[in-house]
């Protein structure tokens, strides 16, 4: 969890999304939308992460 707000805290100050290869072509990829995918996977991970109550 720790990694993953170093992460999004990593892509809001450079702008730009950490260990995301630009693909060919596309630009500058948008930070918001790497964000977005981080944040929506959160309570996927969390709950994974529970194991068998």
């Amino acid at each position: 969890m720790q990694a993953f707000w170093a992460e999004v805290g990593e892509a809001l100050r450079s702008g730009t999304p950490p260990q995301t290869p630009s693909p060919v072509g596309q630009g500058v990829p948008l930070p918001a939308a790497r964000l977005r995918t981080l944040l929506a996977d959160t309570p996927r991970k969390l709950t994974a992460d529970r194991g068998p109550a």
